[in-house]
């Protein structure tokens, strides 16, 4: 009988060791595991591979702007199409488009400035009168330009002994009357008179000085030109006249101290225009478009806006 209690306990204690690799050796499907939607145990059902969509990496077309404001927010910062076209592949057709654009944008820039201006001189009206609105009158204004050197306080011809100032008994050519600020005759028949103030280093001098020839060739007689240098002095320029030599039909003379003063002459290129019958000559600061300049030259009308 005792042997018998031993031989039970001895098999239920072989059972409770054998237990873990009796289930540790059952295949997967008799795996007990719980479910929550049925009572007691059930087999473990193998978990369904689910087959994951990798994202294929496709091209957006991104909208291109139709607002100008938005197409030029979305191109600001990189140079115009026109000159990268230009830059890898330098043919003549590339570099007249080229050019085309770039004429474009210098003109885009002054008429910029321009307006820039004149809102200067709307609001410093309206400033003054202690009236500051957008819808301020524009009427009135003067012209204005720009693409002009400013002159600086000590880039007016000086004399020095190294140096001596030249003067107009120095200048080779004839003076054939020379405009004189505060002197103006107005003639009710004659040409018209254009004073031309200019610079040797003035690179806007240098593109105005053959547009003036070509409209000088036009107009003949029609119109007289005197060259005013007031090149600044430096180990480089100096007044001369053969800064202008060969290069513009025109009286050549320095001009004094005062008469920049009095002329209110503030950088280069300027002109001042003085049309039969005209009592007070136009004044012209910067660089003005040829096609501008010689529709104001040869309007009939004294005096008037040129833009």
């Amino acid at each position: 009988m005792k042997n018998k209690k031993n031989n039970k306990v001895k098999w239920v204690v072989a059972l409770i060791l054998a237990a873990p690799s009796i289930a540790f050796t059952q295949p997967d499907k008799y795996t007990p595991c719980l479910n929550y939607f049925s009572v007691g145990e059930t087999t473990c059902q193998p978990i369904a591979a689910t087959p994951v969509n990798q994202p294929t990496a496709q091209p957006t077309a991104q909208a291109q702007p139709t607002n100008p404001v938005d197409q030029y927010l979305a191109n600001y910062g990189k140079p115009p199409r026109e000159f990268v076209e230009f830059y890898l592949n330098p043919t003549p057709e590339n570099a007249l488009k080229w050019t085309q654009t770039y004429n474009n944008l210098m003109l885009r820039s002054q008429a910029l400035s321009r307006s820039w201006a004149q809102a200067e001189q709307v609001y410093n009206r309206a400033l003054q009168s202690g009236q500051i609105t957008t819808s301020t009158a524009v009427s009135g204004l003067p012209p204005v330009t720009d693409l002009g050197i400013p002159l600086a306080t000590d880039a007016q011809p000086q004399a020095t002994p190294q140096q001596p100032q030249p003067t107009a008994q120095a200048a080779p050519q004839p003076r054939s009357q020379p405009l004189t600020i505060g002197a103006f005759n107005p003639a009710a028949s004659g040409p018209t008179r254009l004073t031309y103030y200019f610079s040797a280093n003035c690179p806007f001098c240098a593109r105005l000085t053959p547009q003036l020839q070509a409209l000088k060739q036009e107009m003949g007689d029609n119109l007289a030109i005197t060259c005013v240098d007031v090149t600044p002095l430096s180990p480089t320029h100096r007044p001369s006249p053969e800064n202008m030599q060969g290069k513009l039909n025109c009286s050549w003379r320095a001009a004094p101290e005062a008469e920049i003063q009095s002329a209110n002459v503030r950088q280069t290129p300027t002109l001042l225009v003085q049309k039969p019958g005209q009592t007070e000559p136009t004044r012209i600061a910067g660089y003005l478009p040829p096609d501008q300049l010689r529709t104001y030259l040869q309007s009939p009308q004294p005096s008037g806006r040129i833009f």
